[in-house]
């Protein structure tokens, strides 16, 4: 059973490594475009 987990384990953190700073950028976008929108709400 651990020998399946630690291929999917390593392709996780390939994953991570390679998209992880597109995903934060898209994220930090999304909340400031939120948080700027909120005084046009009232």
């Amino acid at each position: 059973m651990s020998l399946t987990f630690v291929p999917k384990l390593f392709a996780a953190g390939v994953v991570m490594i390679v998209a992880g700073p597109w995903m934060l950028r898209k994220l930090t976008q999304f909340t400031v475009h939120l948080w700027s929108g909120i005084p046009a709400m009232f």
